[in-house]
C-alpha cells in the first residue's frame, strides 16, 4: 500500500502497523529519542466516536528506520502520514530506536505505531495480537494462568496461540546465529 507524507506520495512498500498502550516502549526498553510517548489522552474522543472526529486527532510514532526512509531533510515530528487502505491521518508525535522485530540478523524495517485506545476509529485489519508483560522477578511464566484466566474473561473464544519469555525469544534467534556460525566452521574444516 502507498505511504503519503504530508499529501505527497513516499513508498509503495508495505508499511506495518503496531497498536501499543501508554508505556509499552518503557516496558520494552525502546527509548524516544525525539518527540514523546503515548499517553491516556491519546485515544478517540468516546467509545463510538462521530465520524466527522475519526482521524481528527490520531497520532503515531515511527522507528528511526522509517525517518531514514520517508523523510530526507527535517525533523519527522508533525509530519502527516496516510496509508491508501483508509482514510486516516496519523500526526507523527515521536520517534524511536529501531530494535530487531523479525531477526537480529535483518536490518529494522520501517514501522508505525498507534495507541491501542484509537484502534477502533482506524481502518486497518489485523489478524493477531501480541501482549507483552513485565515482571518484577522469577519466571515469568508463573503469571501464565493468571494470564489465560484474565483474557478468557473478555472473551472465552479468544485462542492464545503460546507464551514465552523474552530470554527465550533471544535465545532462539542468538540459536540462529549460532547455527550459521557452526556451519560455517564445519564447511572451512571441510575446505582443509
Amino acid at each position: 500500500q502507498r505511504v503519503a507524507i504530508n499529501g505527497r506520495i513516499v513508498s509503495a512498500e508495505t508499511v506495518p502497523v503496531a497498536f501499543v498502550t501508554p508505556g509499552y516502549f518503557h516496558t520494552m526498553r525502546i527509548p524516544v529519542v525525539s518527540g514523546r510517548d503515548f499517553n491516556q489522552g491519546d485515544r478517540l474522543p468516546g467509545i463510538t466516536a462521530p465520524r466527522e472526529v475519526l482521524g481528527a486527532n490520531l497520532v503515531a510514532i515511527v522507528n528511526e528506520a522509517f525517518q531514514r526512509r520517508f523523510i530526507l531533510t527535517g525533523s519527522m515530528l508533525g509530519a502527516r502520514v496516510t496509508s491508501e487502505s483508509g482514510p486516516e491521518v496519523f500526526t507523527v508525535v515521536g520517534v524511536t530506536k529501531d530494535v530487531p522485530d523479525r531477526s537480529l540478523r535483518e536490518t529494522p524495517r520501517p514501522l508505525l505505531m498507534a495507541p491501542l485506545a484509537q484502534m477502533p476509529g482506524v481502518h486497518i485489519s489485523w489478524g493477531s495480537l501480541t501482549f507483552v508483560l513485565r515482571t518484577a522477578e522469577g519466571d515469568p511464566l508463573r503469571v501464565a494462568p493468571d494470564v489465560r484466566r484474565t483474557i478468557w474473561s473478555v472473551n472465552p473464544s479468544i485462542v492464545i496461540a503460546g507464551m514465552t519469555t523474552m530470554r527465550a525469544r533471544l535465545a532462539g534467534g542468538m540459536r540462529e546465529e549460532r547455527d550459521s556460525a557452526l556451519l560455517f566452521g564445519l564447511f572451512a574444516l571441510a575446505a582443509c
